[in-house]
């Protein structure tokens, strides 16, 4: 169950990154839900009014295996299909097969630091993976 997800990730967090090479900064409120199947990732951009507002909904089944569903401000149209993949002490990996192009999202948590990085990549035509967007999350 989501109780496999890493426990360090839930909190309040600010995230200070790029999206396409373009500096962005949110707060993140990573909080269980639904009786702790899930544990939901709410990002609010912190400019005002927010450009950029999503929630992603983590959760695992009793193999380990991870699911996502990722809701955010571009739209119903951006919420389907829903992500797959793994998830470790430190490492929580998905891959979300879009009509477009796969996207990969890596948190990795960095044990010296008590912080996570967040990369999300896209997949080019022939396999090879090309920056998205990198986020630092660091506790508030």
């Amino acid at each position: 169950m989501a109780e496999q997800l890493p426990a360090r990730l839930e909190g309040p967090w600010r995230m200070v990154g790029d999206v396409r090479g373009k500096p962005v900064q949110y707060q993140l409120d990573a909080t269980r839900v639904f009786g702790g199947k899930f544990l939901e990732l709410h990002m609010v951009d912190v400019q005002v009014p927010p450009r950029y507002e999503a929630r992603v909904l983590l959760g695992s089944d009793d193999s380990g295996r991870v699911f996502a569903h990722w809701l955010d401000s571009f739209g119903a149209a951006y919420s389907l299909p829903h992500g797959e993949g793994d998830a470790t002490d430190v490492l929580i990996e998905i891959r979300i097969p879009y009509s477009g192009g796969t996207f990969r999202d890596v948190f990795t948590h960095l044990p010296a630091s008590q912080e996570w990085t967040l990369t999300i990549e896209a997949e080019k035509p022939g396999g090879e993976w090309r920056h998205f967007a990198t986020y630092r999350l660091i506790r508030r």
